[in-house]
């Protein structure tokens, strides 16, 4: 996997004018001839990490051209899920929700770094089905927030008024 490549792909594919797009991360199957080449050592696997960081400048690009991605990593079909079929790459069940929530994380820091908030608490209100990405997963933005800015509590709530990744944050 190429992060430039990758990224030149979506802008040749935003050149297209699609109304909507699939990002599908590399996933090493059992018993594939990439699976042979990572045997082999012609070929390293994507890891989740690296294809969150990838996925999140795809995901922001796709926005900023108003190209909706409606399918981000490999559907977690039980028969890939169940055994041992996917050997190594970028699979996991919620990459979307991963990719999402580093969106989130981002904005969220970017906004905290222009506040006066080191040893306070904060009440963010996202839109409604955003509190997972605010949170994070297993409360990763959350306890990274906390720790970055040394915040005594972050409690998190959501709003009809708000859409998308848009919040509001209130610092006591």
């Amino acid at each position: 996997s190429c992060e430039a490549k990758e990224l030149y792909t979506a802008e040749s594919f935003i050149k297209l004018s699609p109304d909507t797009v699939r990002i599908y991360p590399t996933v090493v199957l059992r018993g594939t001839a990439l699976h042979q080449m990572m045997l082999s050592g012609e070929y390293t696997p994507q890891s989740v990490e690296n294809a969150v960081t990838v996925c999140k400048k795809l995901l922001m690009r796709f926005n900023e051209a108003n190209v909706k991605v409606i399918r981000l990593g490999l559907h977690a079909d039980e028969s890939l899920t169940s055994g041992d079929e996917i050997v190594a790459g970028a699979f996991h069940p919620a990459l979307r929700e991963l990719v999402e929530g580093e969106l989130m994380y981002d904005e969220l820091s970017s906004y905290l770094a222009l506040q006066q908030c080191n040893g306070k608490k904060l009440a963010i209100t996202v839109a409604k089905g955003f509190t997972s990405k605010a949170i994070g997963q297993g409360k990763r933005n959350t306890e990274r927030l906390k720790e970055l800015y040394s915040l005594k509590e972050i409690k998190v709530k959501e709003s009809d008024a708000l859409c998308g990744f848009d919040f509001t944050i209130e610092i006591k």
